[in-house]
């Protein structure tokens, strides 16, 4: 029980939206699973809602500050008003607001910033890593969904290895393990994709595979959207592909569209941690998966799954072609529950949710 000496910690979670995402996904079930009864929690958004803000607002108190543009100084100020007024313990940024949370951190005098970086950014303009090499002085501690994620934290912005620490993204495991498998193997073999539709994510790569592979008796279901969809829908046509691929959209209900799935597949050409990997894995469905950043930490090749170059369209269609012919064997089963298992132990959304909350009370100097 909390009392006068020992009050909740104020804990304000800055973002500038929850569109729809693995990482805004994530932070949604984080907010939802740290204890009520020690944080007093907040969420401020400071560009525009999105597509889980409706999802949240059972959870959290949310304010909505939106942007008019790129470079904003009102929403700037009104942020900063917002923060002082509110004197949090602690602020705790993620998906893009480590900038303007650090600084406004800085500028009132919250002692305490945890930061969540949930990616490597290879594409970082270098007037944007400057400014970050210099607000992440103002951060007490980053926290890399993955190791990967770590050591380009360390490398990137310039900050000491003692100062950063790995704390897995997860899920409610229990969520999609109460969906339905799908367990009969149909005549024609069902596998998919899900993820924005962005050049990070390799979608073409994934179509030339499917293009080549030996086994046409397949059908490949792509849930997202984004800014390639049409340029996509293209290569599908050229390809020849229009009957064993569809394109879903945005899925709203991840666990479903899994369940439709006879395997999983993650083609990116880079991946901080790769959250689809670990609801793919909740299901037990196996994983062909690129060998690139996070990813390599939760896919042990030829273990929980099955790994490829991303830069090699016959090495996907080779391991493409390999798991649909043998997808009843004993082999391909025991990847999707190795997996399983290796999700259920790792990353419940319960479990992650302590590992915050033990890293809140240790820095704001809290001991039970």
């Amino acid at each position: 029980m909390n009392n006068i000496a020992n009050p909740k910690i104020k804990i304000l979670f800055v973002a500038p939206s929850l569109d729809a995402g693995g990482a805004e996904k994530f932070l949604l079930d984080l907010i939802a699973n740290l204890n009520k009864q020690e944080f007093a929690i907040k969420l401020v958004l400071f560009s525009h809602a999105g597509f889980f803000v409706d999802k949240i607002a059972p959870h959290v108190e949310v304010k909505i500050i939106k942007k008019r543009f790129k470079i904003d100084l009102l929403n700037f100020c009104r942020l900063y008003y917002f923060i002082k007024k509110n004197k949090p313990d602690i602020i705790h940024t993620q998906l893009g607001g480590d900038v303007y949370g650090r600084l406004i951190a800085k500028m009132i005098g919250v002692r305490t910033v945890v930061s969540t970086e949930v990616g490597i950014n290879e594409n970082e303009s270098f007037p944007m890593r400057l400014i970050k090499i210099f607000a992440a002085r103002f951060a007490t501690r980053i926290v890399g969904v993955s190791e990967a994620v770590c050591r380009d934290v360390v490398k990137r912005y310039l900050v000491a290895a003692e100062r950063v620490s790995v704390i897995y993204n997860g899920l409610d495991v229990a969520r999609f393990s109460s969906v339905a498998k799908k367990n009969k193997i149909s005549e024609k073999i069902i596998f998919g994709g899900l993820g924005r539709l962005a050049p990070e994510k390799n979608w073409p790569t994934l179509l030339r595979a499917i293009a080549i592979m030996k086994n046409k008796n397949i059908e490949c279901l792509i849930g997202g959207s984004g800014e390639m969809e049409s340029e996509l829908k293209t290569l599908v046509l050229d390809l020849g592909l229009k009957k064993q691929v569809i394109f879903l959209g945005l899925v709203s209900d991840v666990p479903a569209f899994m369940s439709r799935l006879d395997f999983f597949v993650l083609p990116s050409q880079r991946e901080a941690f790769g959250i689809v990997l670990i609801e793919a894995g909740a299901l037990g469905l196996p994983v062909i998966a690129a060998a690139v950043g996070g990813i390599v930490e939760v896919i042990k090749d030829n273990e929980t799954g099955f790994l490829f170059n991303p830069r090699s369209t016959a090495d996907l269609a080779e391991k493409l072609d390999y798991v649909v012919d043998n997808i009843a064997s004993a082999e391909i089963k025991n990847l999707g529950l190795n997996l399983q298992n290796f999700v259920r132990d790792n990353f419940d959304i319960k479990s992650i949710a302590v590992k915050y909350e033990n890293l809140y009370k240790e820095l704001h100097g809290r001991k039970d």
